[in-house]
């Protein structure tokens, strides 16, 4: 059967247990319990006891004791039912958990992570643009207006991608995946998990969404650096570090003055004043051992961004960044081109606002290799808007559109309704920036992603009725329906699939 990705009604229904417990206690608030079981999975990783050979048995048992007596259920026993099911199923749960907690708290965390399957999405849209998507040869017939001019006495431009679309990355040893807007890790983790040899950069303005990520990605064995501070200015306040080796445990250095952290490249490829090291940089040996210092953290995370990432899965936050804060990082808001009145004009002043996904786009771009991909989630219409026409024709010169998949209202219901879209870029080169070069783009619609605008499952129907599933024959992220008694769920109604085989077989197509 085709991969399916877990929902996020389904996801709800397996920390709905945990959630009642938490909301439900009297003498702390919602979110210090919440942290204070985040504080719980920390020590679980500390000491290495996290439940693998038993993890069913940790699981039901909690869930048991939180519908009998459910003021008798400690934090150690949430986080240990929450650090089985996570081992087991390898699915965000920690995201799961804060999201339902947030909306049943008296203080409301508003938070709106990715559903699972539009994660999953989000990154087989990217993993297809790296794979096949050939940036296109200037020649005399698809090079238009003014570009054109003097363009063809130069040497042919040679294209990123070679051999039917396959990249020669900078790094063989690993794939490098960053989402500088981290919020639980759920992109990073279901990038991840569709990546051989994957390792992952993930940065989050808020503490516990940063906490979250690394408590995720440690639980799962997904090795990588997660970064508490603001990615817009590299703003580094806290860093865990997650080991390649199972039995290397996960390291934190806390209180760092986010002011007084080095200065990390502007760019992929930049290179400072500062001494630098060419050597080869190899991820995951580098991840084998345990760093000695914070030092140690801030030259690997510095070396990742120099050489540039092979994919950038993000979806930001859809709100207006202040430019005139004094933003805490040793990086200036002033360096990016979409800050500038005149888009990419830096002779002029800078805006008193901009939408973050301008800013944290523009970011992606510059730190991912153009052998790589960009997949964001956006509003629809900051593909539209009118007053956003400048930025919208700075990035066509920045980069090349790969695909644009708008989604259905009910994506990030109950939440919200807001027009949410799918888009993936390759960064340009510099040499072809200022081209206008003819390609093809792949556009559709998904009317339907497998839940309703209440936020519950919507099943495909046939000629039949509904689809039931065996979760049986389901994979591993369905243990937790499997412990909790239910041997079958519907076919949701989801269109992403068929998308992303069209987008697949649109790009694997061979030329003419």
């Amino acid at each position: 059967m085709p991969y399916l990705a877990p929902y996020r009604h389904e996801l709800r229904d397996i920390v709905k247990p945990l959630a009642e417990v938490i909301t439900g206690t009297q003498t702390l608030s919602t979110e210090r319990r919440f942290d204070s079981v985040l504080d719980e999975i920390e020590k679980l990783l500390q000491t290495g006891n996290i439940p693998k050979g038993t993890t069913e048995e940790e699981y039901t048992t909690v869930v048991a004791a939180c519908r009998e007596n459910p003021h008798e259920v400690s934090d150690e026993e949430i986080a240990r039912a929450i650090a089985a099911v996570t081992a087991a199923t390898k699915t965000d749960i920690l995201g799961a958990l804060y999201q339902l907690t947030g909306r049943t708290a008296e203080d409301d965390f508003n938070q709106y992570f990715t559903p699972p399957n539009v994660a999953d999405a989000l990154h087989r849209v990217g993993e297809t643009t790296r794979d096949y998507f050939e940036t296109p040869e200037p020649t005399v017939e698809n090079v238009s207006g003014q570009s054109a001019l003097g363009m063809f006495a130069r040497e042919e431009t040679k294209s990123a991608r070679t051999d039917g679309g396959q990249v020669d990355s900078h790094n063989t040893e690993a794939t490098v995946l960053f989402d500088p807007a981290c919020g639980s890790g759920r992109l990073l983790l279901a990038a991840a998990r569709g990546t051989e040899n994957a390792v992952c950069l993930g940065w989050d303005i808020e503490r516990t969404a940063a906490r979250m990520t690394a408590l995720t990605l440690s639980l799962v064995g997904i090795p990588g650096w997660v970064i508490g501070g603001n990615a817009l200015t590299m703003g580094i306040r806290e860093i865990y570090r997650i080991g390649a080796d199972d039995e290397t445990t996960p390291q934190c250095f806390r209180s760092i003055r986010p002011e007084e952290a080095p200065e990390m490249p502007k760019t992929q490829g930049y290179n400072s004043d500062a001494k630098t090291d060419n050597t080869a940089f190899i991820p995951h040996e580098e991840l084998s051992y345990p760093a000695n210092n914070v030092d140690d953290c801030f030259t690997e995370i510095e070396r990742v961004l120099r050489h540039g990432v092979d994919q950038t899965v993000v979806n930001p936050p859809f709100d207006k960044c202040d430019l005139n804060e004094n933003a805490i990082g040793p990086l200036s808001l002033s360096r990016f081109d979409t800050a500038h009145r005149t888009v990419g004009d830096h002779d002029t002043k800078i805006k008193s606002s901009q939408r973050y996904e301008w800013l944290i786009l523009e970011n992606a771009l510059s730190y991912t290799l153009p052998s790589g991909a960009v997949s964001l989630i956006t509003p629809t219409s900051m593909l539209g808007n009118p007053t956003e026409k400048g930025e919208r024709q700075w990035l066509m010169h920045q980069a090349y559109l790969d695909a644009s998949i708008e989604l259905p209202p009910a994506t990030f219901a109950p939440e919200t309704t807001t027009g949410t879209s799918i888009i993936t870029f390759v960064p340009r080169q510099t040499d072809t920036e200022d081209l206008n070069v003819d390609y093809q783009i792949f556009m559709s619609i998904a009317e339907e992603v497998g839940q309703n605008k209440d936020g519950t499952r919507l099943s495909y129907t046939d000629d039949a009725g509904t689809i039931t599933l065996d979760t049986e024959s389901l994979p591993r992220y369905y243990r937790g329906h499997r412990w909790l008694g239910h041997d079958t769920i519907t076919l949701p109604d989801d269109d992403l699939y068929a998308v992303l085989k069209n987008h697949r077989d649109m790009r694997k197509k061979e030329p003419a």
